[in-house]
């Protein structure tokens, strides 16, 4: 008996010692020590002219990447065949794609996710995508945003200069109130390009010029004289927006391929008050064949009673 109780201890003991041990055994191994640069897309002009006709690949290092641009937006395929993790970067030219701050992407084998961006190389005065993912030891994936058609918004880089003359240089607010003077282009028309079911996103930031779309208001119609109607987050909707985790992007989804958006970026005052109008209009069935629908038409936008504002504000 006093040999039974011995070994009841002993294993009472050594319980909670074997139960510890494989977490001090265990070692973190989630950082890829192996990183792999493909560049080929955007410095080789051979591999560029590939890519923008059709398919072209790259290997660096025992690492297979290749690009098709034969689909709507662009198709980025990666092997590892190694017994080890790897970290890859991928430059396309812009050539090949019209660069894009997309965030986040998902991948077909619903594991991995890259980061697709727009970089601007100062040195060379160019603005080119970089796409950073890592695969692990045998894996491949491909990144397919091809679905999704990028309106990219045309940014100065610069801001306009304070108001000069009598007033001595003083800021006189002009950008707040008639528009961003960082934007080149604030207004844009968006329609799918092939059949019902395509998406069109555009980019609410510029990583690389430290830009970003503080505000926007977006109206859609489904034929050349229909009415005007602000996009909204219902799926049953002809058009119908949805905006990235991180806000960064907004996705207007076309149910309707006849569906024509108008979005404007860092709205005005008379863009405001035109999206009102059009927002009273869209709900005012009684009176859209007593009211032309004229976006310029400034004397009867302040002729009607307006409803709240419906345009959209980022990062409150």
């Amino acid at each position: 008996m006093r040999r039974l109780a011995l070994l009841v201890c002993a294993l009472l003991v050594l319980a909670p010692l074997s139960a510890a041990l494989p977490a001090t055994a265990q070692t973190d191994d989630t950082t890829c020590e192996t990183t792999v640069t493909h560049d080929a897309f955007r410095t080789d002009n051979t591999t560029v002219t590939e890519a923008t006709n059709g398919t072209a690949s790259s290997t660096v290092d025992n690492t297979q990447v290749s690009v098709d641009t034969n689909v709507a937006f662009v198709h980025l395929s990666a092997q590892n065949p190694n017994g080890y993790c790897v970290e890859y970067t991928v430059e396309i030219s812009p050539d090949v794609v019209d660069p894009a701050d997309l965030g986040t992407i998902e991948a077909n084998n619903g594991t991995e996710t890259a980061s697709w961006r727009a970089i601007h190389d100062f040195d060379a005065d160019e603005t080119y995508t970089e796409v950073t993912f890592t695969l692990q030891p045998g894996e491949s994936a491909t990144f397919a945003p091809s679905k999704v058609r990028v309106a990219s918004l045309k940014w100065t880089g610069t801001a306009k200069d304070k108001a000069a003359g009598v007033l001595g240089g003083i800021d006189l607010g002009v950008g707040s109130i008639f528009g961003d003077g960082d934007l080149e282009q604030r207004k844009y028309t968006l329609t799918p390009e092939n059949e019902s079911g395509d998406r069109v996103s555009v980019a609410l930031s510029n990583s690389s010029l430290d830009k970003e779309v503080t505000e926007y208001q977006a109206v859609y119609r489904t034929s050349d004289d229909g009415v005007w109607i602000p996009v909204e987050t219902d799926t049953s909707a002809p058009v119908y927006k949805a905006e990235s985790a991180d806000g960064d992007v907004v996705t207007f989804h076309f149910n309707d391929a006849d569906g024509e958006v108008e979005f404007v970026a860092n709205p005005s005052v008379v863009d405001k008050a035109t999206h009102q109008y059009r927002a009273y209009m869209a709900g005012a069935d009684w009176i859209r064949g007593l009211v032309p629908d004229d976006g310029d038409n400034t004397a009867m936008i302040h002729a009607v009673t307006l409803s709240p504002t419906v345009a959209v504000t980022r990062h409150p």
